[in-house]
């Protein structure tokens, strides 16, 4: 009788996992950075021109081949992006009247046009990444290693949103 009950448990415990995974998986749910990159997209070439920062750059152009996206100088699409602005600015002071802390920000403009048409895909956005540390003077030289590791981040944030942004749109001939 007793293994019966062990048997009947291990069932139902083994039932009610699935029905779990199934309701997750139903509803959408996946690992925070898993399947962005994954998505299909309109389009599998695009130019990218602009002056940005080499950080940007790199990141920018890692997550377009992880995302299938080639970039070419003769296609349809032409991504531009402009503006770019990396800020550092003392949020607080300690009581001796010294930053305590910093705020960095990494802003970037982007725009999506068919070349083909030169119809807007997706008009000029504004995007951008912060960061807050805490500046401690005794240990300046780790200061400025954290905030380059820091502005590393903030340009992979970027390149994310550039690339979920531009994965969500629909060409207009398709709408």
């Amino acid at each position: 009788m007793m293994h019966s009950q062990n048997a009947g448990r291990t069932l139902l415990q083994g039932l009610l996992a699935a029905v779990l995974l199934t309701s997750l998986a139903a509803c959408g749910f996946h690992l925070k950075g898993h399947g962005e990159q994954a998505q299909i997209r309109p389009w599998n070439t695009l130019s990218v021109s602009g002056r940005i920062s080499n950080k940007l750059n790199l990141a920018l152009q890692d997550r377009l081949l992880i995302g299938g996206i080639q970039q070419q100088d003769a296609t349809a699409y032409k991504l531009t992006l402009s503006n770019e602005k990396k800020q550092k600015r003392s949020i607080s002071l300690n009581s001796r009247a010294q930053t305590a802390e910093y705020r960095l920000s990494h802003q970037v403009d982007i725009e999506l046009i068919n070349t083909e048409t030169s119809t807007t895909i997706l008009p000029t956005r504004r995007l951008e990444a912060q960061r807050t540390f805490v500046y401690r003077t005794e240990e300046a030289d780790g200061m400025d290693q954290q905030e380059q590791e820091l502005r590393t981040e903030m340009a992979n944030e970027l390149a994310n949103r550039i690339l979920r942004a531009i994965s969500n749109l629909k060409i207009p001939s398709e709408q």
